[in-house]
């Protein structure tokens, strides 16, 4: 005999499809708004740290400890992009927070980019490798475009 003639075996398949239907439903509705709310949130820690980052690194510039100590504090990635080219604006991490490992990920972000370009804070997510970003570049200097300083956070 066929298991799938009976009435409860019917009802179970049923109730089945309905708890799969609504939870793919849920997940549509929810991740995305939740994703976002992240994002934000992260943005928003990493604006309240740029404060005392930025008046921390004007004292000293030249603090062989200054990335690390500012990527512990803020749970981020810290790096020194330098403006390589004007035109095209091109910008590559010359100083980073995580000695050792590469930075090429940060090689022309387009957040950095657009800082250095406009000599303001900009403030993105950027997605590389199927990861995402929340990056906040700063101009480390207002009268040059040498460089901006990006606290990045990866998801």
């Amino acid at each position: 005999m066929n298991p799938l003639r009976t009435v409860g075996a019917r009802l179970s398949l049923a109730l089945l499809g309905v708890v799969a239907l609504v939870l793919g439903l849920v997940y549509l509705v929810v991740v995305p708004s939740l994703k976002s709310r992240l994002v934000d949130a992260r943005l928003n820690d990493l604006a309240r740290a740029r404060k005392a980052l930025v008046a921390e690194y004007r004292q000293r510039p030249n603090d062989p400890d200054f990335y690390s100590n500012a990527a512990a504090s803020t749970n981020a990635r810290v790096l020194l992009m330098s403006v390589v080219s004007q035109s095209p604006l091109v910008v590559t991490p010359t100083r980073y927070s995580l000695p050792g490992r590469s930075a090429a990920a940060f090689t022309d972000d387009p957040v950095a980019i657009r800082s250095a370009g406009t000599s303001r804070l900009e403030q993105g997510t950027v997605s590389c490798f199927s990861r995402h970003r929340c990056t906040m570049p700063w101009p480390t200097s207002m009268r040059s475009r040498g460089g901006c300083s990006s606290p990045a956070a990866w998801r």
